[in-house]
C-alpha cells in the first residue's frame, strides 16, 4: 500500500468513527459535534475528492472557498472560545466587518479572511465569520468549512 494511494480524508473519518464508538463522551472543552452524513459526503466528494495528505485538502478548500465566496460580503465576527485576547488584535467580540476576500494562504490548518473593521484590514480565521445577508452559496460555503474545522478536531 503506496501512501499516494490512500484516500486520507476517508481514513480520517473512518478513524473518527472509530474513535467515538470508544470514547464514553467529549470533554468539556470540546462538545461534541452533531454529524451531518449530507453534508460530510458532499464536502468529500466535491471538494476533497482527489485529496491524498493534509497539505492537498488545505489546497482544495482554498481553491473551492475561492472560487464560491462572493466578495464582498457583510458578517458578524464571533472569535473562538479558546483564542487568546492578543490574537483578536482591535475587534470586540461579537463585531460587524466586511469580508474583502481570502487572506494569506500561509496559515497553518486555517483558512484566514481579509476583513475591514473601523478602517483596518486584517486576517481572522474564516470559521470565526458569520456571514450577514450574503448569498446563499456563499453562506454555505462557510458552514461547509465551518462544519469540516469541527469534524477535524
Amino acid at each position: 500500500l503506496r501512501a499516494e494511494s490512500v484516500n486520507w480524508p476517508r481514513c480520517f473519518n473512518a478513524l473518527s468513527q472509530i474513535t467515538k464508538r470508544y470514547t464514553h463522551s467529549a470533554t468539556p472543552a470540546m462538545p461534541a459535534r452533531k454529524s451531518n452524513q449530507a453534508r460530510q459526503d458532499r464536502i468529500e466528494e466535491e471538494i476533497l475528492v482527489d485529496c491524498y495528505n493534509d497539505e492537498e485538502c488545505m489546497t482544495a478548500w482554498y481553491c473551492y472557498l475561492e472560487e464560491t465566496l462572493t466578495f464582498p460580503f457583510q458578517a458578524e465576527y464571533r472569535p473562538a472560545k479558546a483564542e487568546k485576547p492578543a490574537a483578536k488584535g482591535k475587534l470586540q467580540s461579537p463585531a460587524e466587518v466586511t469580508v474583502l476576500g481570502l487572506g494569506d494562504d500561509d496559515a497553518p490548518r486555517t483558512i484566514l479572511a481579509r476583513i475591514r473593521h473601523a478602517g483596518a484590514e486584517l486576517d481572522v480565521p474564516l470559521a470565526n465569520l458569520h456571514p450577514v445577508g450574503a448569498s446563499s452559496k456563499t453562506q454555505e460555503a462557510i458552514e461547509d468549512w465551518r462544519y469540516w474545522c469541527g469534524r477535524a478536531l
